[in-house]
């Protein structure tokens, strides 16, 4: 379909969800650069979706090198980047087990650094890039249901930052023709929610009794950071098998 055809897109995180995302983008004609701390993932990414995808080792909590860091992204894609999609998310045991009492300020810092701050930078740097450069954007944010449900623990509390921040972004750059909006996913067969491949999808807390997949993410990841979403702003697309509803 080429969807996305002649586009350059930066995808954070490239496991799971980014890994999904990055295979869909490049099916629909995009050019890709996925990002992550750990080179040898990020090469063993690369060489399973094709010679569109690229990868560049990158912390997105090194928050003073984000701007050169799009700038050589650009370069490697040979021109101005269309489209960011923030995937890169974390957390810990404690976030995992909703373990308020237990959690430290260092867990704090390190979730909050990298869902939060590290997305705003992204944000923030992309748009310069975007504006200086005259691109008609797309910002793709992936938080999380966990952003509209109540929080004690970072990851949850992490994911409203990443809601609301959606929402403001896209109130404040639709007029410099950058789109922003977000997808909230439920529980995902992903490494990050303890799934393995062999395991039952089974999930008794969504209503429709499974676990979504990648994949899905990935086509609503694909309509939005493309022109046929112009029209929607700062919303938070939810893809929960309607866990919310219950």
């Amino acid at each position: 379909m080429e969807l996305l055809k002649d586009k350059r897109a930066i995808i954070t995180g490239g496991r799971g969800i980014g890994f999904a995302i990055a295979r869909k983008y490049c099916e629909e004609g995009a050019k890709v650069i996925i990002t992550g701390r750990n080179e040898e993932k990020l090469l063993r990414a690369c060489s399973h979706i094709g010679e569109r995808c690229q990868y560049m080792v990158w912390d997105v909590r090194d928050f003073e090198n984000c701007s050169n860091k799009i700038e050589e992204a650009s370069v490697l894609l040979n021109g101005p980047i269309d489209i960011l999609v923030n995937n890169a998310g974390v957390l810990t045991q404690n976030d995992f087990k909703w373990n308020y009492l237990d959690l430290t300020p260092e867990e704090w810092d390190y979730v909050m650094d990298t869902n939060c701050k590290g997305m705003y930078f992204m944000c923030q740097n992309m748009a310069k890039h975007m504006i200086k450069n005259n691109v008609k954007g797309h910002i793709v944010n992936i938080t999380s249901e966990m952003g509209l449900r109540p929080a004690c623990v970072t990851y949850g509390i992490s994911k409203w930052g990443t809601v609301g921040m959606t929402k403001g972004l896209g109130l404040k750059l639709a007029s410099k023709n950058i789109v922003v909006n977000g997808i909230a996913p439920g529980a995902i067969t992903t490494e990050m929610m303890g799934w393995k491949e062999g395991d039952s999808v089974y999930r008794d807390s969504h209503a429709n009794k499974r676990f979504g997949f990648p994949e899905e993410i990935a086509e609503l990841a694909a309509f939005l950071g493309s022109s046929k979403g112009d029209n929607i702003i700062g919303e938070v697309v939810l893809s929960d098998g309607g866990s919310s509803l219950k």
